[in-house]
């Protein structure tokens, strides 16, 4: 469900979580910007039945972002700069370094829009947490920090440490977990390769232009 605050588009989860209202609000001011991994890595992950290139990749998540309409079009957008990379693979910490350093000599100081530095959250799902050490790494660099938010079967030992000990910020999504719909990738691709059988929640979280692109990718084979 999502509501509108004040004319901002805004789902719910952000207005009853801080943290979250908080990178929200910041995100529609400055607009985010989606980044999608480099044909290579990608390639030499799945494999040549299972690979989307990158081009593809970009213009579906694009044509899912205007199908949801000006309330999200606004403020998301997607950027080709990592699948465009000839260097490989790029390191989510090393971006969210520099991301902050880029905020904070542009927009903080005498003359620009903040008195005092800016703190970049790096916001990431529980299974990545899990199994990326470097997470808790963004924490103790100056002026960052890491959100951590709940997926559906992942375990919560090392984060129920961590959100006790250091300044990582956890979104458990007590109240939300029984609404969650879990679908990963590796779903939607199964999916497509056997239509069959009753797999409501894969099919009502697929939009329209995937559907169609999945479908028609998996009917060549």
């Amino acid at each position: 469900m999502n509501i509108n605050l004040d004319g901002m588009y805004l789902p719910d989860i952000f207005r009853q979580h801080s943290i979250l209202f908080s990178i929200f609000f910041y995100l529609s001011i400055c607009k985010c910007i989606v980044i999608y991994y480099s044909d290579s890595y990608v390639h030499s992950k799945l494999g040549d039945p299972a690979w989307i290139p990158a081009k593809d990749r970009c213009r579906l998540c694009e044509e899912a972002i205007q199908h949801e309409g000006p309330g999200l079009s606004s403020w998301i957008a997607v950027s080709r700069g990592e699948c465009e990379w000839e260097d490989g693979f790029i390191d989510f910490d090393a971006v969210t370094e520099n991301f902050r350093d880029f905020l904070n000599s542009t927009l903080v100081g005498a003359g620009t829009l903040f008195k005092y530095p800016l703190r970049v959250v790096y916001v990431c799902g529980l299974d990545h947490y899990n199994k990326c050490s470097h997470v808790e790494n963004i924490e103790k660099q100056k002026n960052m920090s890491s959100a951590i938010v709940y997926r559906t079967g992942c375990n919560e030992q090392q984060i129920s440490r961590s959100s006790k000990t250091s300044g990582i910020i956890y979104i458990p999504l007590i109240k939300e977990r029984s609404k969650l719909v879990d679908v990963s990738s590796t779903e939607i691709r199964q999916y497509f390769q056997n239509p069959g059988g009753n797999k409501t929640n894969i099919d009502r979280s697929i939009y329209p232009n995937v559907r169609k692109y999945m479908s028609e990718k998996y009917r060549k084979k």
